[in-house]
């Protein structure tokens, strides 16, 4: 007996399934006069001429450089290389696209969401009543086991624990496909509309590592249609050999189950963004999504990207347990900041999503609205390229923020040359700008370090109204 049913997947905040590319700065995106604007690289490189030969670092350098002298000299005509524009400075030196269809449409893919699943079944098959509830016995010594024999990085650590799950077949004690209980669930892919994404940055907290990273996101509220089976019989009968001794949860219980575990995943959130810097709001956004898991018949999961370790393992694990992990796990968190630049703000987190029955004509209004274009859309690219008639002049690149952006600790001796750059600008809206962005750029390297910063700021007074609004901010 198969439970076949057509559901409405909601993002409650954003959510990055990335495609495992990297849009680079300077060859792929360009940020110029408070815009960035992403580029149709493959048009753009048989523009360029001649390509110098030597270390991947010179030939980076020297591609950037031709695409900013080719953007600037073809002025409004440069529009024809432009996918997308985004009204802002993105800082970070990368960005990390969203998955696609083979036409271009962004879609959550089935086998995410059914990882997902997959996690909150382990959570719930290896303890008595569910997520949250006492282990059983059985799965305490098999953890200890585990324990035991697990290496930094040992991808196989917990795969007894899998198969105590999932694979309890009565004859086939290799681990195959065919002998796992998740064959039992059909989950299909969840494709949005093109105008769904955004781009946001994101870092990570409680570390001194430059994490600053620009992500295609699908937005809050982003709704799909989402189609999902389960067959509650294992496949027995007359002449039919049983691979389980034991069933899947029907749909209302894993619902109710997944609440369970987004409470604990989110209280677990909530305490460590109480305990460090900037995470006041986050606190407050973990108890504003446990008052919106409700008690219906919506499943509510976590996937995706910047979701962190305790979401993709299940943290059934003891306090004890943890900390005899060979590695350090759940020290950092990936979060949403309120805008692109280093010193921006912590604002939201990644990855949950809530899936709810849905009606027959809700679901024909879904499948209408993320319809297959009429032709393919290429990625980052939720409008048409813009033509050269309808553009406007291409700003020339402020290549200040450029130098600023590329900052690191050890190019301290930069510093000087940089900020009376800044001080000799004329224009003082400018200026002021190209203060801030330095000041965002040495707050972002040396944070932590108020000697550093103190010396900084008395060396270059300019600086210090920068460094004090930030700690206002704070």
């Amino acid at each position: 007996m198969s439970d076949a049913r057509l559901l409405k997947l909601e993002c409650l905040t954003p959510v990055h399934i990335g495609c495992g590319d990297a849009l680079v700065r300077d060859i792929d995106f360009v940020s110029a006069g408070g815009v960035t604007y992403l580029l149709d690289s493959e048009q753009l490189l048989p523009n360029l001429g001649d390509l110098p030969h030597g270390s991947p670092q010179k030939m980076r350098a020297e591609i950037g450089r031709k695409i900013k002298e080719l953007l600037t000299r073809k002025g409004s005509a440069a529009a024809s290389y432009v996918k997308r524009t985004v009204p802002t400075m993105i800082q970070a030196s990368a960005i990390r696209p969203a998955i696609r269809s083979a036409d271009g449409r962004p879609l959550i893919p089935g086998s995410s969401i059914k990882g997902s699943l997959r996690t909150l079944l382990l959570a719930g098959l290896l303890c008595d009543q569910g997520p949250g509830s006492q282990r059983k016995a059985s799965v305490s010594s098999t953890v200890t086991d585990c324990l035991a024999r697990t290496k930094p990085r040992d991808r196989w650590a917990a795969q007894a624990l899998e198969a105590k799950a999932f694979r309890s077949g009565t004859s086939l004690r290799k681990p195959t496909p065919h002998t796992d209980l998740l064959r039992m669930l059909a989950v299909s892919d969840a494709t949005l509309g093109t105008e769904d994404t955004d781009i946001v940055s994101s870092k990570a907290l409680n570390t001194t590592r430059e994490t600053l990273t620009a992500v295609e996101v699908f937005r809050p509220g982003t709704q799909a249609l989402l189609s999902m089976a389960l067959r509650r019989q294992p496949l027995t009968g007359p002449g039919v050999h049983a691979f389980f001794s034991i069933e899947l949860p029907m749909f209302e219980q894993i619902a109710q189950w997944s609440r369970t575990h987004a409470r604990h995943l989110l209280k677990g959130d909530a305490a460590f963004f109480k305990n460090v810097p900037g995470g006041a709001a986050l606190h407050e956004r973990c108890s504003e999504l446990m008052r919106q898991l409700g008690s219906d018949a919506s499943i509510v999961l976590r996937l995706g990207w910047g979701t962190g370790w305790r979401t993709m393992t299940g943290d059934f694990l003891t306090e004890e347990e943890r900390a005899r992990l060979p590695m350090h796990v759940g020290k950092t968190r990936k979060v949403v900041l309120d805008g692109h630049a280093h010193n921006a703000q912590p604002k939201d987190l990644f990855g949950w999503v809530r899936i709810s029955p849905i009606s027959a004509d809700e679901a024909a209004q879904l499948a209408a609205r993320t319809a297959r274009p009429a032709a393919p859309v290429g990625p980052l690219a939720p409008q048409p390229p813009q033509t050269p008639e309808a553009a406007v002049s291409f700003p020339p690149i402020d290549s200040f923020n450029q130098r600023v952006v590329a900052l690191q600790p050890k190019d301290l001796g930069k510093v000087r040359g940089l900020y009376e750059e800044a001080q000799r600008t004329g224009d003082p809206d400018l200026r002021d700008r190209r203060l801030g962005s330095l000041a965002a750029r040495l707050l972002a390297l040396f944070g932590k370090d108020k000697h550093r910063l103190r010396s900084l700021g008395e060396n270059m007074p300019a600086l210090r109204p920068h460094f004090e609004a930030s700690d206002q901010r704070r």
